[in-house]
């Protein structure tokens, strides 16, 4: 230890892979940033092992950050949600939390259970657990069809999602995916509308879905997308967070309430701003990103940066919207990261914004860019960077892609599954685009590496129909060499459709378009195999160059080399030459018809590099083989494979031309085995450490919410309340209530033992409550005989005070009949309404009818209603007692109630059948096997429809009961076939 230098030690009360529950001592630290504060200059932060939940802001220059003897160290953007109740109106599982206390720095967010990464709610399914595999079985993707859009500017959108079934739900708010045509015409849509498998939607992000132009259903012949909303919540292991509400439907295995479930609440983890000399070591970080503005000479190395950014909703698709999602470089040089893991993010890995001499050693980046757009393992606008003995996953678009002049080394890496969410580009890509100049990458050398197994996804977009990826997408990029590597398996082939495409797996596009290329470009003893394509140039001729003030006229290749090569024999080779008038910034204004284009396409290299030769594109070739992939077996040991070492009968042994600092003897063998077999060891070496966070030993003490209702009449006095616990000791339970402004309204404490158990108990207030939303009840699980501030966890739910629903019924109904029936009717009306008698026939069919005006509140009614004489003895009649609207008809009545009858012969009396009053009474409510019902008669038919107004069973009533036991829990509708409806829960 340096003199002077300080080694401060932070600890974690978190440590769920342990033994046993830690608790903080006095005296020790327990967050790394205050370790930070209190460290100075040059000192040592050791951190043991454990969880902590933190945006670690590094403020002081030549601190080292490092892990303990070791430990497992893991800094996460996390927090634990607890509080989970039954979800209300949601599939059968699905649970709830409110969330309203946690700070979300992000629009979305990631969950996750014991460690593990939840899948965000979709439709279709995901379960594979691959999020980059649009034409895979059960990946969370649907074939779409009659994609199209109305004309005009943020007109409405329309897709249909084929071979599946899209829940019967309401999607509306949420969002619609789709991977239509190029990359930069994918559409993110806000669904206003759906209907069986199709979905209406108006785009989110900017491009051809806002713009005016209609789409029409035959541009796209083919596409994938999915939708998001919590509606589509229905298999274990979903999610979703709509407001303060989140949703999750635990897997089978797994306790929701001694599982840690965990969303991301920050956006950054790691902030290095405006320092130097920072060390980190052995530590991990998970959702959250990084930032390194102003940063000299940090070192990073023994890290992991995992799940860096959720979902999110991009206006655009371009580098700009994905740069800062990931680990983001600015202005920052000197920078080395060594085994780093990056991985498991919608957005970009890394980027580097200017800068110098950043370096990048046996590191792991995959799997990143879920969303689909621009984004990169490292997008580099910074000069001098060097990868080197890094590994390169599976990604959505690029691996490496440079954006300015740079100098760039790439040695010694393995790429491969780039190209994942679309195509026309490549794990390498360097270009110039928004230029009229070259890309000039100074020297950079591309050397041992692997780019392998790189198939990209087919689009269909009006007249283009392709599946194109390319190994090397260097376009108008100049001053590089690339030898010694090794591809392979570049090829359009997943595609199984039935549509015709065109299958591009490409080794090398140049470009260069209108951009004149006057320094090296050379390619020596590179091995290419089983590749759909060889080399393409695309050549635009400047109609206006004049106008621009430039003095090029075209694009061309003035000094290419390409030496020692192996080939594979029936790739073609392709000039496409064309004349356009262009913007200052390269930009198409207009195709100008050209003619006797110079245009090539053939399977013969040396008449591809002559032809083109005539038109400045200088490949000047030498020593290069061509080998049919028929004869792989007669020139490699295995290149099934991947070993590509030279068997010894091979023509490629010795064939060679000395190449000054690049072979190694004076007759040489072509191809990328050439002089050892360093290109096979290509790629990282790290060893990634147990990911002891999926380790959970910590029994949790916990309080949920099992049964209260959501909804109250006025005249409650009684809440009754059921919940769950479980508690480490002997514990209070407080259950409380608060009116919407949170102010105190009572209180009832309950002392249990340790362990688990569920109560039932009822809160108790002296007079009803004033209608209102928002009355919470929270139940806490705390220290026996303390208060609010030694609560170890708490649950609350929100629940509403409604008017007592408005009434109407018969009292004392009639012996007698005379000419003049005295009918007595009892009533609750919330407003001066009209209440009405009408006698009708046993169909109710219309007789005769009186109304009388009454006030808001209850009360008693008599009401005379003469009979005309034209009743028939014997028969069946019914009179009906209606609340209604003042001056209304039928459709404005609140409520109903009938009393059947018949005339009796004899005495001509009237024989009460049954009364029928708008008290039905429903128990129990919530319910959840067999529901009860009294206050109308038996064999009454009845509806139940959910809050959409759909017919999910209907019945008639038998006992007064109806057996609920198979349904789904949720809010519905009973509805009697007198008009009259109840609301009940089921659980």
């Amino acid at each position: 230890m340096a003199k002077g230098q300080t080694t401060h030690h932070v600890y974690s009360d978190e440590i769920p892979w342990g033994d046993t529950s830690s608790s903080q001592e006095q005296g020790k630290i327990y967050s790394i940033n205050e370790a930070i504060s209190e460290a100075s200059n040059g000192d040592i932060i050791e951190i043991h092992e454990g969880i902590y939940r933190e945006k670690v802001v590094v403020n002081k220059s030549n601190l080292t950050i490092k892990n303990y003897q070791n430990d497992y160290v893991l800094v996460t953007g996390t927090e634990v949600v607890n509080g989970w109740t039954k979800a209300s109106g949601m599939a059968e599982g699905v649970y709830q939390a409110n969330v309203s206390s946690l700070k979300f720095e992000t629009d979305f967010t990631q969950l996750f259970a014991n460690g593990s990464e939840q899948i965000m709610a979709r439709h279709p399914n995901n379960t594979s657990g691959e999020m980059m595999n649009p034409m895979g079985e059960n990946s969370g993707y649907a074939l779409l069809s009659n994609v199209r859009k109305e004309e005009g500017e943020n007109a409405s959108g329309y897709a249909t999602l084929e071979g599946t079934a899209v829940p019967d739900v309401d999607l509306t708010g949420g969002i619609f995916r789709g991977l239509t045509g190029k990359m930069r015409n994918y559409v993110i849509g806000n669904i206003t509308a759906n209907a069986g498998n199709a979905v209406t939607f108006t785009a989110h992000n900017n491009g051809v879905w806002k713009e005016s132009a209609a789409i029409p259903n035959d541009r796209h012949k083919f596409s994938w997308g999915y939708v998001l909303h919590k509606n589509v919540i229905d298999i274990p292991g979903e999610w979703f967070k709509e407001g303060n509400q989140l949703f999750y439907f635990p897997k089978e295995e797994e306790d929701l309430f001694q599982t840690r479930i965990e969303v991301q609440v920050r956006e950054k983890v790691l902030v290095l701003n405006n320092t130097s000399g920072t060390t980190l070591n052995g530590v991990h970080f998970m959702a959250g990103n990084a930032e390194l503005v102003n940063t000299q000479g940090a070192t990073i190395e023994n890290c992991s940066f995992r799940y860096l950014h959720p979902f999110w909703k991009s206006k655009g698709y371009g580098d700009s919207n994905t740069e800062k999602t990931g680990i983001y470089l600015s202005n920052s040089s000197d920078n080395r990261f060594n085994k780093t893991q990056v991985a498991h993010t919608w957005g970009n890995a890394i980027a580097v914004k200017g800068g110098n001499n950043n370096q990048f050693e046996n590191c792991l980046i995959e799997d990143f860019g879920w969303l689909g757009i621009f984004t990169s393992g490292i997008y580099a606008t910074g000069d001098n960077i060097k990868v080197q003995h890094c590994t390169f996953g599976d990604a959505a678009r690029f691996h490496i892609r440079i954006r300015k002049n740079v100098k760039f080394d790439i040695l010694d890496s393995d790429f491969f599954g780039a190209m994942r969410m679309g195509e026309d580009a490549g794990p390498i890509e360097a270009t110039s685009t928004g230029t009229l100049y070259a890309l000039n990458m100074k020297g950079s050398e591309i050397a041992y590496n692997k780019i392998h197994d790189v198939h990209g996804l087919p689009v269909s977009d009006g007249g283009y129909n392709k599946q194109k990826i390319t190994a090397f997408y260097m376009e108008d990029t100049e001053n590089y060499t690339a030898h010694h590597n090794l591809i392979y398996n570049i090829k359009a082939d997943n595609y199984t459709g039935p549509h015709s495409i065109t299958r591009h797996g490409e080794f090398l596009y140049l470009g260069p378009r209108y951009n004149p290329m006057d320094k090296p470009v050379n390619y020596y003893n590179n091995t290419v195999w089983n590749v759909d394509f060889g080399i393409s140039i695309w050549n635009i001729e400047i109609d206006n160059w004049k106008d621009l003030g430039i003095d090029h006229t075209t694009g061309y290749m003035k000094d290419g080399h390409f030496a020692n090569n192996i080939f594979m024999s029936g790739t073609g080779y392709k000039m496409s030459y064309v004349r356009q008038i262009l913007s200052a910034t390269g930009g198409n204004l207009g195709w100008v018809s050209l003619e006797n284009s110079p245009s090539i396409e053939t399977e013969d290299f040396d008449e591809y590099t002559a032809h083109v030769a005539k038109y400045h594109y200088h490949f000047n070739p030498q020593n290069n083989l061509h080998f049919d992939f028929s004869e792989g077996q007669n020139h490699f040991v295995n290149a099934e494979k991947g070993d590509f070492n030279l068997l010894n009968n091979s023509m490629a042994k010795a064939y060679g031309v000395a190449l000054n600092g690049i072979t190694n003897s004076a007759t040489p063998d072509c191809g990328a085995l050439e002089g050892s077999d360093r290109v096979l060891q290509a790629g990282a070496s790290i060893v990634l450490p147990e990911r002891l966070e999926k380790t959970n030993n910590t029994t949790f003490e916990n309080i949920s919410i099992v049964n209260l209702a959501n909804e109250f009449i006025d005249s409650t006095v009684q809440f009754p309340i059921q919940v769950s616990y479980n508690a480490q000791a002997r514990r209070d339970i407080v259950l409380i209530l608060k009116d919407p402004e949170g102010e105190f309204i009572t209180s009832k404490t309950i002392t249990v033992e340790e362990g688990n158990g569920t109560l039932s108990e009822t809160l108790d207030i002296e007079s009803p409550l004033a209608i209102g939303n928002d009355y919470s009840i929270t139940a806490a699980l705390r220290y026996v005989n303390t208060d609010w501030t030694q609560n170890i966890v708490t649950v609350q739910q929100n629940i509403n005070i409604i008017e007592e629903p408005e009434s109407v019924g018969f009292v004392n109904p009639l012996s007698e009949y005379e000419s003049e029936m005295l009918v007595k009717i009892t009533y609750y009306a919330h407003q001066q309404r009209d209440l009405n008698l009408v006698l009708q026939t046993s169909t109710g069919d219309y007789i005769t009818s009186e109304k009388v005006v009454v006030e808001k509140g209850d009360g008693v009614e008599e009401i005379s209603l003469t009979a005309p004489s034209s009743l028939i003895d014997g028969d069946q009649y019914k009179l009906l007692a209606a609340l209604r609207e003042v001056g209304g008809n039928w459709s404005t009545n609140k409520a109903t109630a009938t009393h059947d009858f018949i005339l009796d012969s004899s005495g001509r009396i009237i024989n009460s059948k049954e009364t029928h009053t708008s008290k039905i009474v429903i128990k129990p409510n919530p319910v959840s096997d067999i529901l009860q019902v009294s206050g109308i008669k038996s064999e009454t038919t009845y509806k139940l429809l959910d809050l959409r107004g759909r017919l999910l069973m209907k019945g008639s009533l038998t006992n007064g009961k109806i057996d609920l036991n198979h349904l789904n829990h949720g809010v519905y509708l009973l509805q009697f076939d007198n008009g009259q409806h109840q609301k009940l829960i089921k659980r």
